[in-house]
Protein backbone atom coordinates (compact mmCIF):
# COMPACT_ATOMS: atom_id res chain seq x y z
CA UNK A 1 0.00 0.00 0.00
CA UNK A 2 1.25 3.48 -1.25
CA UNK A 3 1.09 6.70 1.24
CA UNK A 4 1.15 9.94 0.52
CA UNK A 5 1.82 13.26 1.92
CA UNK A 6 0.61 13.56 5.89
CA UNK A 7 -0.42 10.03 5.55
CA UNK A 8 3.31 9.43 4.65
CA UNK A 9 4.33 11.44 7.22
CA UNK A 10 1.86 9.88 9.88
CA UNK A 11 3.48 6.11 8.95
CA UNK A 12 7.48 7.56 8.79
CA UNK A 13 7.49 5.74 5.38
CA UNK A 14 5.74 5.59 1.93
CA UNK A 15 4.96 1.69 1.70
CA UNK A 16 2.84 -0.15 3.86
CA UNK A 17 3.66 -3.67 3.39
CA UNK A 18 0.15 -5.95 3.85
CA UNK A 19 1.21 -9.24 4.92
CA UNK A 20 -1.48 -11.83 6.06
CA UNK A 21 -4.72 -10.77 4.21
CA UNK A 22 -6.63 -13.69 3.51
CA UNK A 23 -7.35 -14.65 -0.42
CA UNK A 24 -10.15 -12.51 -1.73
CA UNK A 25 -9.79 -9.67 1.05
CA UNK A 26 -11.32 -6.69 0.18
CA UNK A 27 -9.89 -3.48 0.10
CA UNK A 28 -11.48 -2.14 3.01
CA UNK A 29 -10.54 -5.66 4.99
CA UNK A 30 -6.69 -4.37 3.40
CA UNK A 31 -7.45 -0.28 4.89
CA UNK A 32 -8.41 -2.25 8.75
CA UNK A 33 -5.37 -4.16 8.36
CA UNK A 34 -3.26 -0.49 7.76
CA UNK A 35 -5.25 1.20 10.80
CA UNK A 36 -3.67 -1.51 13.10
CA UNK A 37 -0.38 -0.60 11.29
CA UNK A 38 -0.75 3.57 11.42
CA UNK A 39 -1.27 5.08 14.66
CA UNK A 40 -4.05 7.56 13.92
CA UNK A 41 -5.34 6.51 10.23
CA UNK A 42 -8.72 6.67 11.77
CA UNK A 43 -8.74 10.25 12.45
CA UNK A 44 -7.53 11.50 9.21
CA UNK A 45 -9.63 11.63 5.86
CA UNK A 46 -8.23 9.83 2.86
CA UNK A 47 -9.35 8.95 -1.04
CA UNK A 48 -8.06 5.16 -2.00
CA UNK A 49 -7.11 4.03 -5.34
CA UNK A 50 -6.97 1.02 -6.39
CA UNK A 51 -4.49 0.05 -9.27
CA UNK A 52 -4.34 3.92 -10.06
CA UNK A 53 -7.82 4.34 -10.08
CA UNK A 54 -9.90 6.26 -7.57
CA UNK A 55 -12.52 4.29 -5.83
CA UNK A 56 -15.85 5.66 -5.13
CA UNK A 57 -16.92 5.50 -1.44
CA UNK A 58 -18.26 2.12 0.33
CA UNK A 59 -18.57 0.33 -2.97
CA UNK A 60 -15.31 0.54 -3.95
CA UNK A 61 -13.93 -0.51 -0.82
CA UNK A 62 -15.92 -3.61 -0.41
CA UNK A 63 -14.17 -4.87 -3.84
CA UNK A 64 -12.11 -8.14 -3.60
CA UNK A 65 -8.27 -7.60 -4.22
CA UNK A 66 -6.20 -9.82 -6.67
CA UNK A 67 -2.64 -10.82 -6.53
CA UNK A 68 -0.31 -8.03 -7.38
CA UNK A 69 -3.21 -4.98 -6.84
CA UNK A 70 -1.82 -1.98 -5.89
CA UNK A 71 -3.50 0.41 -3.33
CA UNK A 72 -2.67 4.16 -2.70
CA UNK A 73 -4.00 6.40 0.19
CA UNK A 74 -4.22 9.83 -0.75
CA UNK A 75 -5.39 12.74 1.20
CA UNK A 76 -7.60 14.44 0.50
CA UNK A 77 -7.35 17.15 -2.17
CA UNK A 78 -8.57 21.05 -2.25
CA UNK A 79 -8.58 23.71 -4.64
CA UNK A 80 -10.16 25.82 -6.90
Amino acid sequence: MLLFAGLRERAGRDELVLDGLPAGATVEQAIAQARGDIPGLDSVAFAVARNRRLLSGADGRREALAEGDELALLPPVSGG
